[in-house]
């Protein structure tokens, strides 16, 4: 008995042996009797080749689990340069191209364990945006994880903290003389000197990091994907 669905060809278990629906795409399986199967031509069975672009429910072939730890391990990845980077920063670089090329790499280990799962720029471009959440969420984490530890247990946020300063005077002086040198009231100096302000500031760039990478990762899955438009199918 075939033990690989006829659409995705996952491995179909059961405990009898007969699944009745794929566990990976929900497909119907339809099984034949041993004396029925062998009056079928063998041209009539099934390849376990996926289906051809533009079959419906070809977007279900997306098993998510797997994108799902090839999107982690990216993320993983990512986030384990940005910490380094913060003390090498020769590893900024590697950081960066990582997170660029972080879909690509994604989809190429997808489709390592998934062979015959069927690609195209739009399935592409769905695994891109999951990979995308997950480094920003990565990126996020372990900048505020760093941040933490370095302010609280290392006491190396000094620098930092003089050039947020630096940055929002240089703020304040552009801003007086675009008034005609008339001074910024107190209360809004104050506030910019706030910690919740600085805590505004960080929210925001690191929303906008996370917006930036989400697009970046959609592009470049839907580029990974319309290179392998072409459905993998293992001969044998």
């Amino acid at each position: 008995m075939n033990n690989l669905c006829h659409r995705c060809s996952g491995e179909l278990t059961s405990r009898d042996g007969a699944a009745s629906f794929c566990p990976h795409c929900g497909a119907t399986q339809l099984y034949l009797l041993d004396h029925l199967l062998e009056d079928v031509p063998a041209d009539s069975q099934t390849t376990g080749a996926p289906p051809p672009p533009g079959v419906p429910g070809a977007g279900r072939l997306i098993e998510w689990q797997t994108v799902i730890q090839s999107a982690a391990f990216v993320g993983a990845v990512a986030a384990l340069l940005c910490v380094v980077s913060m003390k090498v920063a020769v590893f900024g670089m590697l950081g960066f191209l990582w997170v660029v090329s972080g879909s690509v790499i994604a989809i190429g280990l997808y489709q390592s364990r998934r062979p015959a799962a069927y690609m195209d720029a739009a399935t592409g471009a769905r695994i891109g945006v999951v990979v995308g959440l997950i480094v920003a969420a990565a990126l996020g984490v372990a900048i505020a994880i760093a941040g933490v530890v370095s302010r609280y247990a290392l006491h190396g946020m000094g620098e930092f903290d003089a050039t947020l300063r630096t940055l929002l005077q240089t703020l304040i002086h552009q801003t007086q003389a675009q008034s005609q040198g008339q001074p910024m009231p107190d209360e809004i100096v104050r506030y910019m000197f706030s910690p919740e302000f600085r805590a505004a500031w960080m929210l925001t760039v690191m929303t906008t990091l996370g917006v930036g990478v989400l697009v970046m990762s959609t592009l470049g899955g839907a580029f990974a994907g319309f290179l392998r438009t072409r459905p993998r199918v293992i001969e044998g």
